[in-house]
Parts: structure tokens; C-alpha cells; sequence
């Protein structure tokens, strides 16, 4: 998986000790989330966009990923989710504790299921329709 921290010289310290963790979506990379977080970051935080092969791991493997490390550095950690990142940050939360957890925002996360993984629960039909992109 690919950690990128980017941090924004802004005068505002109390955001600066502020980090905001990304997680995209299924079949998306962390430039899916690109305006968002250039948006945050103009607004004083610290980023970490997290890039990880949505299909390749199920969301158990994908809690696994090393972004404590930079919990110490900052006096509050928030989540952003988008779909399945939504659901990754979850699992994550439900195994590892946050002491300094602020918010958690959750984007299209489908927390109660969803229709379309349950009709490509088999990697091989994900993997088919791979190429496909959604109209924005």
C-alpha cells in the first residue's frame, strides 16, 4: 500500500496537529480523492491519502495497514471514507483503539450492504467488469 503524508504550511496550528486519513472506494485509487483532499489540506490539516489494491484484499487485510505510525505526530487523527473506505475505517475502528479519534465521515458507504457487491461477491466477475468507468 502507498502512504503519502502531505502537510500544508498554513498559519492556523491548531489544524497542523490536526491529520485527516483517506480511504477511496472500490475499484478506485487515493487520486479519486484528490479534490477533496486538496481542499482539506487548503483549509490547514495534514493529509494522508491512502492508496491500497481494492480488489486484491478483503477489507480484513486492508485494516492492516500502517497508518499508526503517524498517530504520535498528531494531536487528532480523523477519517474520510469514500464506499468501501467508509467500510475499511470502520473495521479499522473496530479493532484498534484511537485515543486521539475526532471525526469520522463516511461517504456512500453502503454500512447496511450492497446489491452490487452481492452480485459480484466472485473476484473473477469484479475483475471482468475492472475496465468499466462511471459516468461523474
Amino acid at each position: 500500500m502507498n502512504l503519502k503524508k502531505t502537510t500544508n504550511p498554513v498559519t492556523n496550528f491548531s489544524n497542523q496537529t490536526h491529520l485527516v486519513i483517506f480511504f477511496h472506494g472500490l475499484n478506485k485509487t487515493s487520486s479519486s480523492l484528490k479534490g477533496l483532499e486538496k481542499f482539506i489540506k487548503s483549509q490547514g490539516f495534514s493529509t494522508l491519502n491512502v492508496n491500497y489494491p481494492s480488489k486484491k484484499y478483503t477489507i480484513e487485510e486492508l485494516i492492516h495497514t500502517k497508518i499508526s505510525n503517524h498517530f504520535n505526530e498528531y494531536k487528532i487523527i480523523s477519517f474520510v471514507g469514500f464506499s468501501m473506505g467508509g467500510l475499511i475505517i470502520r473495521a479499522y475502528l473496530s479493532r484498534y483503539k484511537i485515543l486521539n479519534l475526532g471525526k469520522v465521515i463516511m461517504i456512500g458507504t453502503p454500512n447496511n450492504g450492497s446489491e452490487v457487491a452481492d452480485f459480484f461477491k466472485i473476484t473473477s466477475y469484479i475483475e471482468d467488469f475492472s475496465d468499466l468507468q462511471l459516468a461523474n
